[in-house]
């Protein structure tokens, strides 16, 4: 008699597990499913790029672009070029020299 009741009772309850577990997964996919379809995969710096231009034109920019400087053509032939001059380096002589004295475990410098 126990043992019929209990069955009946786990089977109710393994039951009920089984809907929640089902609501559980299908609400899990759905939104796993949501975001993905509606998060983007192109970077920050790709969708700069790929903005859309305005088809307006700013007249206060245009009129910014034609008061710029001028800067007036150079003209190249009129350079003339120059040598580099040569730069002469005189030799040294060493006039001292380093040795090292093993006796004493001391460096001494000698003069020639």
């Amino acid at each position: 008699m126990i043992s019929q009741w209990y069955e009946i009772r786990l089977k109710k309850d393994l039951f009920r597990l089984a809907i929640v577990t089902l609501i559980t997964v299908v609400f899990w996919v759905g939104m796993t499913t949501y975001k993905a379809l509606n998060t983007s995969k192109v970077n920050v710096s790709v969708s700069r790029q790929i903005k859309s231009l305005t088809p307006s034109i700013d007249l206060d920019t245009m009129n910014d672009v034609a008061q710029r400087q001028i800067v007036p053509q150079e003209d190249w032939a009129s350079i003339k070029l120059v040598a580099p001059e040569i730069l002469v380096i005189p030799e040294l002589n060493a006039s001292q020299s380093a040795t090292i004295n093993s006796s004493t475990e001391s460096a001494q410098l000698e003069q020639d």
